[in-house]
């Protein structure tokens, strides 16, 4: 498995020889858009920063004809003609070629405030024969459990809804093997370090964080226990 980070929670995943992009949202690297051989798009939110519609637009126009899978409210949202965009539900599991299995966790968005009703959000859990487990939680530190024990977990490192507390206590109840620091373009380079030291510091020994190298990306191993960067 193949794992490239284009800033913020925007991904993509090489996995069985197929390559899915998730959330390309309007925090990721501009030239996310200019991205070919996508075989499928997922999407757990309708927020714009997970989801922006030009990246879309520009995506489908470099590959034509991919399926789109969408938390349902993102779905309905972001929904027009030359969008094959599919609604997917907790549950769910997506098949692609080459035996790549996407399973549908969640699915409700962290709570920004108590008088605000949450939108849905869907993460994912992607995964192929003799390829690891990786987790996507999207815009939720609601432990699961599809995410215990995961042999890589990408949520969010800081956001303006949850507290690193809250980032601290998910891993722990949730324990991957690894945890992939995503959602972080709120932040600034410095502020960053500060977050992802503190969780490297209270997280549970089992679980070890990951840093992206320059360029975004990491390889993970047959054997699931070792990374090239």
């Amino acid at each position: 498995m193949k794992i490239r980070h284009h800033r913020h929670s925007c991904m993509t995943v090489t996995l069985a020889g197929k390559r899915v992009l998730i959330d390309p949202g309007n925090l990721a690297d501009p030239n996310v858009g200019h991205r070919t051989g996508i075989d499928a798009i997922l999407i757990t939110h309708a927020h714009p920063d997970h989801a922006d519609p030009d990246f879309i637009d520009d995506l489908l126009l470099r590959n034509k004809g991919i399926p789109i899978y969408a938390e349902p409210e993102a779905a309905l949202k972001l929904s027009k003609a030359g969008r094959n965009i599919e609604p997917i539900r907790p549950g769910q599991v997506i098949t692609l070629d080459g035996g790549v299995e996407i399973l549908a966790v969640g699915g409700r968005h962290a709570q920004i405030h108590r008088d605000l009703e949450p939108i849905g959000n869907i993460g994912f859990v992607l995964t192929a024969p003799g390829e690891p487990r990786l987790g996507v939680t999207g815009d939720s530190l609601h432990p699961q459990s599809e995410w215990t024990g995961v042999d890589l977990l990408a949520a969010p490192v800081a956001a303006p809804w949850s507290s690193l507390q809250e980032t601290i206590d998910f891993l722990r109840a949730s324990h991957p093997k690894r945890y992939l620091p995503v959602h972080d373009a709120i932040l600034s380079k410095a502020g960053r370090r500060i977050f992802v030291e503190q969780i490297k510091n209270a997280v549970e020994p089992r679980t070890s964080v990951v840093e992206w190298n320059e360029q975004g990306t990491l390889q993970v191993k047959h054997d699931f226990e070792s990374l090239d960067f």
